[in-house]
């Protein structure tokens, strides 16, 4: 008999409390209204006493994501049910925070991590509101002391050009994987996509930053899960402020001034980003 992933996704989520319940087909989360299925993708032994699994989770839910969404997982143990049930985890611990905030109606905004911005569409010709979902940011090796010092924002501000130019200027739910390492030699490895399709404007952003730091003799990485969903602003007083400032910014705007972006003041967190893009790109405003 084969290796019944659902049971493995299904122990995980026991785990940490998250009972979830099944027809033998797929999986339900029902305080969240949240459809799971899990299959393992890859699945190998790379020594005698490891074995590797690289899982393929897909959720739905009928209000933001009805036609899914799905992300990998990887993980690593003695036998392959155990390497499954650690890339369960560990997508548990990294991913589904996000998940769960962005569709947990029992928590207000202000306990979760979340940003609102607002962007002007060219393509529509239209101001459009978004909430940004940030997962918990994770690191390993001296590139930490950047994560503690910047916080959880810090790959949404190397992404956001990236963001500017391809996603902000049509509604959608984007759900943005981040994975960057450098090991001793200085090589760099990254793992980016939006609804677990590889998104290489963004991969080409992390790459930049992850060249960017400084060599260690040990492995380095950081990884984030991020949801960038179209959603109105509930907050009236930010709202304002928001599109208030947005407003300024077009008025500003000029062929001059887009060819000198750096006359616009920027945001101190934003500080690497240009935030005004060429006239065929979509403008935005952003709020911590």
């Amino acid at each position: 008999m084969g290796l019944n992933i659902l049971e493995c996704l299904s122990n995980s989520f026991n785990k940490v409390g998250y009972p979830l319940e099944t027809d033998g087909v797929e999986l339900w989360f029902h305080p969240l209204n949240l459809k799971i299925n899990g299959h393992l993708d890859l699945g190998e032994q790379v020594r005698d006493d490891m074995f590797h699994a690289r899982l393929k989770i897909e959720l739905f839910n009928e209000e933001k994501f009805e036609d899914g969404i799905f992300e990998f997982a990887y993980g690593w143990g003695e036998s392959q049910k155990a390497a499954v049930e650690n890339a369960a985890d560990r997508w548990l611990s990294s991913d589904f925070p996000a998940i769960h905030d962005l569709l947990c109606t029992h928590h207000c905004d202000t306990e979760k991590e979340i940003m609102n911005l607002v962007s002007f569409s060219g393509e529509l010709d239209e101001v459009l509101e978004w909430k940004l979902v940030k997962g918990p940011i994770e690191g390993m090796g001296k590139i930490c002391e950047m994560v503690e010092a910047e916080g959880s924002h810090l790959l949404i501000r190397e992404l956001f050009q990236a963001m500017t130019d391809e996603l902000l200027g049509r509604p959608n739910l984007y759900a943005i994987k981040c994975f960057l390492s450098q090991n001793a030699e200085g090589e760099v490895d990254i793992d980016c996509r939006v609804n677990g399709e590889v998104w290489e404007l963004g991969y080409r952003y992390l790459y930049a930053f992850a060249e960017s730091w400084t060599p260690a003799d040990h492995m380095q990485y950081i990884k984030q899960y991020l949801i960038l969903c179209e959603e109105p602003i509930k907050d009236e007083e930010r709202k304002r402020e928001l599109y208030e400032e947005l407003t300024q910014q077009i008025k500003q705007a000029s062929p001059e001034t887009i060819e000198q972006p750096e006359t616009i003041e920027q945001p101190e967190q934003l500080s690497t980003s240009t935030i005004i893009p060429p006239p065929e790109k979509k403008w935005w405003q952003f709020w911590k």
